[in-house]
């Protein structure tokens, strides 16, 4: 009998014994003076550093508040910077099929303004053949290999004129455009290629019957879009449009 209150003793002592050392060990791990500030942080003066328990630092040490601060600044920085930067994937990374039908973006313009009804594939997911007048040179064309689906404003010009701000959702909305007839038009593949992001001070269509209309179509969608006008921008407008038009 005094051999088993023995043995339960020495497991009593035992347990509060290791009890006890996991209090110890969380107490010194885990425990600070204070509270933590506003980052989920707090500065421990035993080794004079900082340290992290809540937030996106959760569990990193720094040696400092102020090294905490200018990693915190130099990260906010990078992120806002990455977001000015024009990147086409966060307009278009492929055309969309915004109906579900298998007809994307391209393709649905190319059926919308062909002069005549076009010719599908046998899947009736894409245009093979139509007619297609390009007011930007006035040639006709009737294989849609020769036509791009050109931006009226490029995709790289609305991004420096606020784009940059938009959502990658927006900017998805932005480039696949079938609401507002004037987003988007076909236009000979070379000719669009020498367009490329400039402006309407930089370039204007081939067909000067056309400029009237282009500059018009340009100036109505950055008005949609909220998007900006620069100051040699808008001087080319005004040459074309009128000194009256506000933009």
């Amino acid at each position: 009998m005094r051999k088993l209150l023995t043995v339960t003793n020495f497991l009593i002592i035992s347990a509060a014994f290791l009890v006890s050392l996991i209090l110890f060990v969380s107490t010194n791990l885990y425990s600070h003076g204070g509270g933590l500030d506003a980052y989920g942080c707090h500065s421990q003066s035993r080794s004079n550093s900082y340290h992290c328990h809540n937030g996106d630092y959760s569990g990193t040490a720094f040696a400092s508040q102020e090294a905490f601060l200018i990693q915190l600044n130099s990260e906010t920085s990078t992120n806002q910077s990455d977001r000015s930067i024009y990147k086409r994937d966060d307009y278009l990374p492929y055309w969309a099929d915004a109906d579900g039908d298998c007809i994307n973006t391209r393709h649905e313009v190319l059926k919308v303004e062909s002069r005549i009804p076009v010719t599908m594939s046998e899947n009736g997911c894409f245009v093979v053949s139509g007619e297609w007048l390009d007011h930007a040179t006035n040639k006709v064309f009737t294989n849609p290999e020769d036509i791009d689906i050109d931006h009226t404003v490029a995709l790289s010009e609305a991004h420096r004129s606020g784009g940059s701000s938009w959502t990658n959702e927006e900017k998805n909305i932005f480039a696949n455009d079938l609401l507002n007839s004037a987003v988007l038009e076909v236009m000979e593949d070379d000719t669009n290629a020498s367009k490329g992001d400039k402006d309407p001070s930089e370039w204007l269509p081939p067909n000067t019957e056309y400029h009237f209309d282009y500059v018009k179509k340009w100036v109505q969608i950055k008005n949609i879009y909220g998007l900006t006008f620069d100051e040699k921008e808008k001087s080319a407008i005004r040459n074309i449009l009128g000194s009256d038009i506000e933009l």
